[in-house]
């Protein structure tokens, strides 16, 4: 909403210029107006309620919300696929049904997975060329058949080579015995 001001022959004449919100009904005074056709004014009670159920309507997660200023652009998908791969094919699946979250924030993206490290990986040991450990074996040789993994046991490495190429700070790793968090951090 645009409230301009403006003096016609000695006398002050406020103009209020409606704008489509994304989480209508908006008030100005104390005030909700509306425009109706060619005219404004201000809203009946029924008019209220119709603005507050458009608003629920478009009220939803933050996980689904959309990101305007965001484009495909703006993601290097090579480093980004390889890390959700790695976490959807490294999770725990027993006793628990948290999902691998990816969260993108301005400067950074997370990928969060349940479940640490297994087998002869430790937290000493994650992401060192040549040791590796298979939770999900029949998930991780399904998901090589379907072309979704190249090479077993050099995820991570690829992943910090896609990033050094894309001039990207290496990945950052939380190694926890319950899950594990991994940081990109945009380029500076």
């Amino acid at each position: 909403m645009i409230v301009q001001k403006r003096t016609i022959i000695g006398c002050e004449l406020v103009v209020v210029i409606v704008e489509p919100s994304d989480s209508p009904p908006v008030r100005f005074n104390g005030r909700v107006w509306v425009r109706v056709d060619p005219r404004r004014a201000t809203a009946t009670q029924q008019e209220e309620r119709r603005l507050a159920e458009k608003r629920r309507a478009k009220d939803l997660p933050f996980d689904i919300l959309p990101l305007p200023s965001a484009s495909l652009d703006d993601l290097d998908l090579d480093a980004l696929q390889q890390l959700a791969r790695n976490a959807v094919m490294h999770r725990i699946y027993e006793n628990t049904y948290a999902p691998v979250r990816i969260t993108w924030f301005n400067d950074c993206i997370e990928i969060q997975n349940p479940g640490g490290p297994f087998g002869q990986v430790n937290k000493q040991n994650f992401g060192q060329p040549g040791v590796t450990d298979y939770r999900n074996p029949h998930l991780a040789e399904a998901m090589k058949n379907l072309g979704y993994v190249q090479r077993f046991g050099v995820g991570i490495q690829l992943a910090r080579k896609e990033l050094q190429k894309n001039g990207n700070p290496p990945p950052e790793f939380v190694v926890e015995d319950a899950h594990l968090l991994v940081t990109l951090k945009k380029r500076p």
